[in-house]
């Protein structure tokens, strides 16, 4: 067991004679390094048998990562995928018309949320979702609320307005202008004119009248 045995290119570190330490086990002089592949250095116990250091020390750490890893995957595009249902939800409310600039930011958010995911920053990415689903639900509030006051606005029934009557002759109001002013003088001077012939036909009839009467 003491001897090397030639020709082999992977081969086990060998203890070399009279190098023990107290307790029967060999000292750290009397272990010699070998190549194996991966380039791991196995030293040999005693027995005969290499201890278990090889690559797969790190198995645990790799497998809870890989385990960790899809986790954070499907949590991130869950919260994509529901900011994009609100950011829909917003536009089919008439958000592009009432709310631009929240949309616009929701959809900028989820641009780059979507990116960061592409990128396995699966922390970034949902943050980035999270924000774009808020300003998604901040522009549908908006675009809903225009709606309601557009809607309540458009129930309004005008009241009748009840048509003024007439004005009477009495009640006219006086007149403002001085045309208006001699027409009305005229109009009184005809009158008087009328009623004096009026009462010179009559005074013609009675002068008639009496003498006609023996």
């Amino acid at each position: 067991m003491g001897r090397r045995r030639h020709g082999r290119p992977d081969r086990a570190p060998v203890r070399r004679r009279g190098t023990r330490c107290a307790g029967g086990r060999p000292s750290a002089a009397a272990l010699t390094p070998c190549r194996l592949r991966g380039s791991i250095q196995v030293p040999r116990q005693p027995g005969g048998s290499p201890t278990p250091r090889t690559r797969m020390d790190k198995r645990p750490a790799v497998v809870l990562f890989a385990l960790l890893l899809p986790g954070c995957a499907v949590k991130t595009t869950a919260a994509i995928v529901a900011a994009e249902q609100v950011l829909r939800d917003a536009r089919e409310s008439g958000a592009e018309q009432t709310a631009p600039y929240e949309l616009t930011l929701a959809q900028a958010c989820l641009d780059k949320a979507r990116e960061e995911w592409a990128g396995s920053q699966y922390q970034d990415a949902d943050r980035l979702a999270a924000e774009a689903r808020a300003h998604a639900l901040e522009a549908e509030r908006i675009a809903r609320q225009e709606a309601d006051v557009a809607g309540a606005g458009g129930n309004v029934v005008p009241e009748e307005v009840a048509p003024q009557p007439a004005p009477s002759d009495a009640e006219q109001p006086p007149p403002t202008d001085d045309s208006e002013l001699l027409d009305l003088i005229e109009d009184d001077g005809k009158d008087g004119e009328d009623s004096d012939s009026v009462l010179q036909d009559d005074k013609l009839d009675e002068d008639i009248f009496e003498e006609d009467t023996p």
